[in-house]
């Protein structure tokens, strides 16, 4: 697959065993400093995943930000408090530092 923006990624997801399709694009395309990608469909109300990036003396330095809002109001909230936040950062897998989150 040719990362550009607009590039369209399919993924099959399972939340607590329920398969849900999930599609991202590709919003923003930097390399080799950023890209970010947008829920086009999928579990969440609002989904925005940039991964920045910057050349260091020992590699490269990586941060993941990860905009997004749940669904369903108070319920969504409750499953946010629950263990969606953890699900969450599933999404982020690299060693290091937690991910940090904005709610909206």
């Amino acid at each position: 697959m040719e990362m550009r923006p607009g590039a369209e990624i399919d993924y099959p997801l399972r939340i607590r065993r329920v398969p849900v399709r999930w599609k991202t694009a590709t919003e923003a395309w930097a390399p080799p400093y950023l890209f970010t990608d947008v829920q086009v469909r999928g579990p969440s109300k609002l989904w925005r995943h940039t991964h920045r990036f910057r050349k260091t003396e020992g590699g490269v330095w990586m941060m993941d930000m990860v905009r997004y809002a749940l669904p369903f109001g108070p319920l969504g909230s409750l499953a946010h408090r629950g263990d969606m936040r953890q699900q969450v950062s599933g999404v982020c897998t690299i060693p290091g530092p937690p991910p940090r989150y904005t709610r909206h």
